[in-house]
């Protein structure tokens, strides 16, 4: 409904910078997690964000220089999933308003995402603190216990959940087979290959999933270049095309709880933009979008947005540079 659509800027507190990244969303888009520039020393911390409390800096210990990001959110708003970093990433959690303890936190580790019941917690973690090896896994929000997804045959250890469907069931991400990088999906005891778009060199990612995990897309390698994708059961992977003009390149990076809108970002004549993808309109720019609409965003530059998406698919956040 072209009168319904608003752009907001989010409104930092003083101690924070407006210079940061919105990275998970929750299912109706009242709550929203990223990264953000503490004023004091510029040291990047992690945020959450709600239409109650406004933005405010995640509820971790960490120590002076200690970088962070939240990457995801459940739908209540109660539990967020992220990383911070001093000499190497490890990943956090923090369950209503308090870090939640990961036993034996693995330097190398991080957390990507968790499901919208706020339960299971996504990423990847190496098996000890000597290992270059990389494997997904899931924590338990609560307890903080992991599991161990592994990932696919034929290659080197090297995978990574991103995201899981709404009850947590339906693990994407990326691991590491005999082909070379490319998308995975768990449902139950096994991780199985997408494989990837025809014509290019061997390539997929899985990025987002639907809430009942019929529909992933991510980004894959066509004969075109970089291309995002739809996955389902019955069509297997499908590329989505890019934006007229500039290079051909797209890449998915989130897809609402229908699986029906799909977002992510594209080249265009104008250069980089964000996508807004579905069946009946096709692949059309965010901007065309909102002028449409009659939303002022002239000065407004979304080249680095890696937009987020909310499970209703009527609330879409990213990062946006003002040309002042």
């Amino acid at each position: 409904q072209a009168g319904a659509v608003t752009f907001e800027v989010l409104a930092p507190p003083a101690e924070l910078t407006t210079l940061g990244q919105v990275n998970g969303i929750s299912e109706d888009g009242a709550y929203l997690t990223g990264h953000t520039l503490r004023v004091a020393d510029w040291t990047q911390v992690g945020f959450t964000w709600s239409r109650t409390n406004d933005m405010e800096a995640l509820a971790v210990t960490a120590q002076a220089s200690e970088t962070q990001s939240g990457q995801g959110v459940s739908a209540d708003g109660r539990v967020i999933a992220g990383w911070q970093h001093l000499t190497d990433r490890t990943a956090i959690c923090v369950a209503d308003g308090a870090q939640v303890t990961l036993p034996n936190p693995l330097q190398g580790s991080v957390a990507m995402g968790v499901d919208a019941s706020g339960n299971r917690v996504v990423g990847a973690c190496p098996p000890n603190n000597q290992s270059v090896d990389l494997q997904a896994v899931t924590w338990d929000a609560s307890t903080g216990s992991r599991t161990v997804l592994g990932d696919l045959a034929g290659g080197a250890v090297e995978a990574t959940a991103l995201a899981a469907s709404a009850d947590g069931s339906t693990i994407v991400g990326w691991g590491t087979s005999a082909s070379g990088q490319e998308g995975f999906r768990h449902a139950g005891s096994a991780l199985s290959p997408l494989g990837d778009l025809a014509g290019g060199q061997f390539f997929s990612e899985a990025v987002a999933v639907s809430s009942n995990g019929s529909v992933i897309v991510g980004r894959s390698v066509s004969s075109n270049g970089m291309e995002a994708f739809r996955w389902t059961t019955s069509e297997g992977m499908v590329g989505l095309g890019d934006l007229p003009g500039g290079v051909f390149l797209s890449e998915a990076t989130a897809v609402s709880g229908d699986g029906e809108v799909i977002v992510g970002m594209s080249d265009c004549e104008a250069g980089p933009e964000v996508f807004v993808y579905d069946e009946a309109c096709g692949m059309r720019s965010l901007r065309s979008i909102l002028v449409a609409a009659g939303v002022d965003v002239g000065g407004w530059s979304f080249a680095d947005c890696s937009p987020a998406l909310s499970g209703d698919g009527n609330a879409l956040a990213g990062r946006a540079v003002d040309a002042d």
